[in-house]
């Protein structure tokens, strides 16, 4: 069986699927390419929340 290296982009690509998977429980990779996530778990994070607050209190431009 051959098995290759993994290449310095699929590598960054895994990182980031796990650290999401850390923070967003939910979220699931179906398949290559695919991924899945309930939008109310991103909707109750504690970060989406901070950035919601955030946005509502910018000034609003005429």
């Amino acid at each position: 069986m051959l098995f290759l290296k993994m290449s310095a982009n699929s590598k960054l690509l895994a990182e980031q699927v796990k650290n999401a998977r850390k923070k967003y429980p939910t979220l699931k990779v179906v398949g290559r390419g695919t991924v899945t996530i309930n939008p109310a778990s991103i909707a109750s994070s504690a970060s989406f929340q901070a950035d919601a607050s955030k946005i509502a209190n910018l000034p609003l431009q005429k």
